[in-house]
């Protein structure tokens, strides 16, 4: 596939489908099977937008908004994420930093 906000968006899908299976062993790795549907669809959306920050961002803030107290409180449970030098890496923690606060 060339279109990579195509590859984003499929892998927010695929991540998606498998949180579900998010096991109970509290690891950094866990927590990106928890956050990557959101941060894929963050990039998916900003590889598309004028403003890539300003969409991502966006994107994140509906993100938090819909997180359940559920959600909210197995991230608390797992350790936090360290920030990363990708973009990936930035949105996921990000994510991860907002949900424990």
């Amino acid at each position: 596939m060339d279109d990579p906000a195509a590859v984003a968006a499929a892998r927010a899908a695929s991540a998606a489908a498998a949180s579900a299976y998010t096991h109970p062993i509290a690891t950094p790795h866990q927590v990106n099977h928890i956050l990557s549907p959101a941060a894929y669809s963050a990039c998916a959306i900003a590889l598309g937008a004028a403003d890539e920050t300003a969409a991502a961002e966006a994107e994140i803030r509906w993100a938090l908004e819909q997180a359940s107290p559920t959600v909210r409180q197995v991230v608390q449970r797992m350790p936090a994420r360290v920030a990363g030098k990708s973009r990936m890496s930035a949105l996921l923690h990000r994510l991860d930093m907002s949900l424990r606060g």
